[in-house]
């Protein structure tokens, strides 16, 4: 879940007909009322155009992945990946590719998660989406280690390591340490 990073494009100065639902589902959102924010984003998407419609999709689907509802989340995160394909929107695909494969990794499927995340990574590589670059590398490090091949897991893991280190992202670099931590047991 660490690894998961709110996408929301230009939700933030959207025309007030999205903006205010935005702004009313991401504070539902922030106070972990999911069904609640699940309500005002669907409200912001009756007036949504373009790349806030990724971004919109994207912030349900995290909604239903924080409230365990893995198969909503999933539909949700898919129907942002094909808008964001059908808009041009490469940062939103990244985004929405990368929640996909950290469902099918919760759901136990590590080949479809690999996938969805070495495709996330190749975008956010392409468009310098650091951010994203950093939490695929370490998404796919979990799941090397999850399929037993420590040291290809910490390759990737030093890799996000580093990358967190450079842009002073503590968190990332507390979470790339345990993750290092816990592909080596004593």
């Amino acid at each position: 879940m660490s690894s998961m990073v709110k996408y929301l494009d230009g939700l933030p100065t959207a025309e007030p007909a999205v903006r205010r639902p935005f702004e009313l589902g991401n504070a539902a959102l922030d106070a972990r009322k999911w069904d609640e924010a699940i309500a005002h984003f669907r409200d912001a998407l009756e007036e949504a155009r373009g790349a806030e419609l990724v971004a919109l999709y994207n912030l349900i689907g995290l909604c239903f992945y924080t409230s365990n509802r893995l198969d909503d989340a999933l539909g949700n995160f898919k129907e942002s990946a094909r808008l964001a394909e059908q808009f041009g929107d490469k940062r939103g695909r990244a985004s929405a590719l990368g929640y996909i494969g950290i469902i099918y990794g919760t759901k136990g499927e590590p080949d479809e998660a690999l996938k969805c995340h070495e495709e996330a990574l190749a975008i956010g590589r392409e468009i310098g989406y650091q951010q994203g670059v950093a939490a695929n590398l370490g998404n796919i490090g979990r799941i090397y280690g999850t399929k037993g091949e420590p040291d290809k897991a910490l390759e990737y893991h030093e890799e996000a390591l580093e990358m967190h280190r450079e842009a002073a992202n503590q968190q990332g670099v507390v979470a790339d340490l345990g993750n290092i931590g816990n592909g080596h047991p004593e």
